[in-house]
């Protein structure tokens, strides 16, 4: 069984910024997930890798 932290961020990404989930656990590598960037209406061109802005929805449940 694993235990995580739950916290409540601001992140701001290519000059967006929203309330986003953070888990926090031993061990834990920092990696950005899909719905921080689908939150920041941003995603990740699969071609270049790159982060780009799409629609801006700023849904946070």
């Amino acid at each position: 069984m694993a235990r995580a932290r739950v916290f409540i961020v601001e992140a701001e990404i290519e000059g967006r910024r929203a309330p986003v989930r953070i888990l926090a656990f031993s061990g834990a590598m920092p990696v950005i997930s899909v719905n921080t960037l689908e939150t920041l209406g941003l995603r990740v061109d699969p071609v270049n890798g790159k982060i780009e802005k799409t629609e801006y929805y700023m849904l946070f449940v």
